[in-house]
């Protein structure tokens, strides 16, 4: 009786070698089909249809009526000695053994005390009993019928057993008849086991072979019939590799070195890890560069920080390129980028890396990356306008202690080169980080052309942190009552103040400026800036005395209309009529 996906399609499918045959046969409940397929895809050669094999293994092997075909791969697999296959077949039947930590609270009548003890216990949700498959008829043609009533579509408890024990007999009785392909076979085992399926203690003890591969002759471990228990009084913290034949592992560091790139699971790796720094301590200090950077593109932490370790005694490390060394640097590891900028300071003269190299790794959101590039930067001079203006990016370090550093660099050396502008420390006043802003603040304070630089001042009124607002305000009331009654400044500052306390008096200034402005086109480019503030500040019926009066000039001089076009791009002025009038 054929169940769900197709039957023709199966065939069209495997016999053309089309992508889709996988997804068919994992829908596909007909246990008669598969069961019969089983042979014809494993005999096949193609390199599509042995990939798609190998992902059906991966994926599990509970899926409904897929017990025939699952138990002729296995056996086919055996038959044939493929090793890669049975590799994979084994992490596969490692995780269809699950038991459960169960606590039992026992009665002790002759101390009249209760303990609490705490077992592992099969998973309740596998079927202990017989199981027959659906779909697969008997040799005498009836069809099967199932043990007490009842029907499972999934291996028993028993069969699992059998499986896992039977998957670790083979790598076993290989290690004795082929070492090297029992190494390789461990090796491809050791690669698929994942992290979501070793979360607990409990998932790793039901791990048959996987524990005996790595624990075999662990002192803290005993195989059991129901699977590895732990000795009393013992604790699965002190656990520490063990693994089968250990003298194999010993042999070469290389298959270990495979395992850190392209395991997926922690306990894996830090199982070659241990091994690597147990059995092969002295090729660990002679190993060539290449090996240590694949081991540093590993995705882990853990692994990272090893390999870092290992930099010092590479071979090939001091000729490698600053470029290469800028790759390495970008690693986000906190741990392995101390060993690293260590090494980088050891092997790399500050002079072969240019000045927007050293800005790049400045940036770096990595702290000893970034207070390496800033001691370095600090170290040589500014020699011009554009090399000033790519050193103030510095102000947007992220990294704290480089950037305080950073801040000391520019206002040590900035303050006393004589082409430093309003603009440049704008960059500082502007900065996203607070420790920046009080900088120039200072710088501010200790610069008294500063303090008459109207255009700076203007962008200061329009800042958006309340820090610089604060400071900014406080030090015009303290300017506008030293300042001359008829000066630029004191009607500049009653502006500014007016626009930031909401005064009444800010449409009056404003207009104030505006006719200083008609009146004086020598101070109209000074002024100018601060009259966009109060323009943007006021509502409609209250700019419009203040415009008219621009409207005027600007029809009048030409060249103020061209500066007051820069300054208020958003006003727009009509050419006049003959007859002098706005058409």
């Amino acid at each position: 009786m054929a169940g769900a996906g197709s039957t023709i399609a199966l065939s069209t499918y495997f016999d053309a070698g089309d992508p889709r045959f996988l997804a068919e046969v994992e829908k596909s409940d007909a246990a008669l089909v598969l069961g019969n397929l089983a042979l014809r895809w494993l005999g096949d050669r193609r390199p599509e249809l042995r990939r798609m094999l190998l992902e059906y293994v991966d994926g599990g092997l509970e899926r409904p009526n897929h017990q025939p075909l699952v138990k002729r791969l296995f056996k086919g697999a055996e038959a044939a000695r493929d090793h890669e296959l049975m590799a994979h077949l084994l992490v596969a039947c490692d995780r269809l053994c699950r038991r459960q930590l169960k606590t039992v609270t026992r009665w002790d009548w002759t101390t009249r005390s209760a303990s609490i003890e705490q077992h592992l216990k099969q998973d309740k949700r596998i079927p202990r009993g017989r199981a027959p498959t659906a779909g697969m008829a008997p040799e005498n043609g009836q069809a099967p019928r199932p043990k007490r009533g009842r029907h499972f579509d999934s291996f028993t408890y028993s069969t699992r057993r059998y499986l896992v024990r039977r998957a670790w007999r083979y790598l076993r009785e290989l290690s004795a008849q082929d070492p090297d392909a029992y190494l390789l076979a461990a090796s491809t085992a050791l690669q698929l086991y994942q992290d979501e399926h070793l979360q607990t203690p409990t998932q790793l003890l039901d791990s048959w072979g996987l524990v005996h591969l790595l624990y075999h002759h662990s002192p803290l471990l005993e195989p059991a019939r129901a699977g590895w228990t732990v000795h009393e009084g013992q604790d699965l913290a002190g656990l520490q590799p063990a693994p089968f034949r250990p003298e194999l592992w010993a042999r070469s560091p290389e298959p270990l070195f495979d395992l850190l790139v392209r395991a997926r699971a922690r306990t894996v790796r830090l199982f070659a890890m241990e091994q690597l720094r147990s059995a092969h301590a002295a090729a660990l200090q002679q190993l060539n560069f290449e090996v240590v950077r694949r081991i540093l593109a590993s995705h882990d932490p853990e692994v990272q920080t090893f390999a870092a370790s290992l930099l010092e005694h590479a071979s090939g490390v001091a000729l490698l390129p600053v470029e290469e060394w800028l790759k390495l640097l970008q690693i986000q590891n906190p741990a392995a980028l101390p060993v690293l900028c260590e090494q980088f300071a050891r092997y790399v003269a500050p002079d072969r890396v240019s000045n927007p190299q050293l800005l790049a790794l400045a940036t770096s959101p990595a702290g000893p990356v970034a207070s390496l590039a800033v001691e370095w930067l600090a170290a040589r001079p500014i020699k011009d306008v554009t090399d000033l203006e790519a050193r103030l990016a510095l102000v947007r370090i992220p990294a704290q202690v480089a950037r305080r550093a950073a801040i000391q660099h520019l206002l040590a050396v900035g303050q006393a080169l004589p082409y430093i502008q309003a603009k440049h420390l704008r960059e500082l006043l502007d900065a996203p980080f607070s420790d920046v802003r009080d900088a120039g603040l200072e710088w501010m304070a200790k610069e008294p052309r500063f303090a008459k630089d109207l255009s700076l001042w203007a962008a200061l009124s329009e800042t958006p942190y309340d820090d610089v607002r604060a400071v900014f305000l406080g030090r015009l009331s303290e300017m506008q009552g030293n300042l001359p009654s008829g000066s630029i400044l004191r009607v500049w500052t009653s502006v500014i103040l007016a626009v930031h306390r909401g005064n009444r008096a800010k449409a009056h200034a404003v207009r104030q400026v505006a006719e200083r402005v008609v009146s004086s086109p020598a101070q109209a480019q000074e002024l100018l800036p601060l009259l966009q503030v109060g323009l943007r500040s006021l509502r409609a019926p209250e700019r419009r005395g203040a415009l008219a009066a621009l409207t005027r000039a600007a029809f009048l001089a030409p060249s103020f209309r061209a500066l007051l076009g820069v300054a208020l791009p958003e006003l727009k002025l009509e050419p006049l009529a003959l007859d002098g009038r706005s058409p």
